[in-house]
């Protein structure tokens, strides 16, 4: 079982950032937060590359999970991580398969769902 899922491009970060958003929101996914790592760690004198954690939440997902284990809570919501690595742009989504590690309640196909979503959020904000 794979834990998250990548794909690398080398168009602009931000760009990519922006795009990641957007195709979160059309697969029914709201945009919570988005953690700016490297302005974070800028302010205690860290260096950092560009790293932004687009954090997403599906509601009817997430309510449907939270009514078998509210604990799951604890690993919510999904992230999607994009960076800069040399010169390209990587973008990885936390598979939700790994769900089914953290109870012991039946989830049916809702984690194999959610994980589908990721990674076509991760496939189309790589591309132009």
């Amino acid at each position: 079982m794979e834990l998250y899922y990548s794909k690398e491009t080398e168009r602009p970060f931000d760009e990519v950032v922006e795009k990641a958003r957007e195709i979160a929101k059309q697969k029914g996914f709201g945009v919570m937060a988005v953690h700016d790592l490297k302005a974070s760690f800028a302010k205690k004198n860290l260096e950092f590359t560009p790293y932004k954690i687009v954090e997403i939440c599906n509601p009817e997902f997430a309510y449907k999970a939270l009514q078998k284990d509210t604990n799951l809570g604890l690993i919510m919501p999904c992230k999607i991580n994009v960076y800069q690595k040399g010169d390209k742009v990587i973008v990885t989504g936390l598979l939700t398969d790994i769900l089914r590690n953290f109870t012991s309640v039946e989830l049916g196909e809702l984690p194999d769902n959610v994980s589908k979503l990721v990674k076509e959020i991760v496939d189309e904000s790589v591309k132009a």
